[in-house]
């Protein structure tokens, strides 16, 4: 039996979700996916059943998840004896990030972790803060390690994941201000595209629309909406997606 295999089945039968369990384990999901089917072909049996929730563990599925975990904590034990030996950091953390912070530090964590400490298993789950003071300082301190760097593009997306936190708990005033910094960092990058500078009017609009229809500025939000249509209507190849929830909603 493939141990990479069965760690990933464990993983995927943990967490009820393959596309969770992709993330955790720094996968792609049709290749999570192709994992546990050969998997199943090794056993003989499904052994995971999906379902409206995720995925969960057939009858089959949970004899061997409870010997597998036995089986997988064994073999960590034992590779962590042999690289503890060589002095090496070994063991496991699990690292708990708001949803926006994923987006920005995942990918580039996961590859450093695995390049520098191969010893080191990371878990990350995505989880919200609930003092936002603590997650504004998160944010500033890798909003001005960021911008010593002089990596604008990285900036304005930390700042925009600000004003998105204090326009969620209601902080209007600074959700305007972080928005606005994202846009003017944004804005900084040299050599900018005529489609990447449309991009950034047409977020830094919509954030300001969504401002506004909170703030029950119907005027401006129709404003700001009718600048993000505008720009949307120019055609360019925007690599991504704006969603109207609350100007539209609440600027009629």
């Amino acid at each position: 039996m493939d141990l990479k295999r069965l760690r990933y089945f464990v993983c995927v039968s943990e967490l009820g979700s393959f596309t969770l369990a992709a993330r955790n384990l720094g996968v792609a999901q049709p290749a999570l996916s192709r994992h546990i089917r050969q998997l199943e072909a090794d056993c003989g049996s499904a052994l995971l059943r999906r379902n409206g929730r995720g995925a969960e563990p057939t009858e089959v599925g949970r004899t061997v998840l409870e010997h597998g975990r036995s089986l997988l904590a064994q073999v960590d034990r034992l590779e962590a004896g042999l690289k503890a030996a060589k002095g090496a950091p070994v063991g496991a953390i699990n690292l708990g990030l708001p949803p926006s912070v994923c987006m920005i530090l995942v990918e580039p964590l996961f590859h450093r972790v695995r390049d520098e400490f191969p010893g080191i298993r990371l878990h990350i789950s995505e989880a919200f803060s609930g003092d936002v003071r603590e997650a504004s300082s998160f944010y500033r301190q890798v909003f001005d390690r960021q911008m010593a760097a002089n990596n604008f593009a990285a900036a304005a997306e930390t700042a925009n994941a600000l004003g998105r936190v204090y326009l969620e708990t209601g902080d209007l005033d600074n959700a305007t201000k972080w928005y606005q910094t994202g846009y003017e960092t944004t804005r900084r990058q040299k050599d900018m595209s005529g489609g990447q500078i449309d991009l950034a009017d047409l977020r830094w609009a919509h954030a300001q629309a969504r401002i506004a229809a909170r703030r029950g500025s119907a005027a401006t939000a129709r404003a700001q909406v009718a600048e993000v249509t505008r720009l949307l209507g120019k055609g360019a190849n925007y690599n991504g997606k704006v969603e109207f929830s609350d100007a539209d909603t609440r600027a009629k």
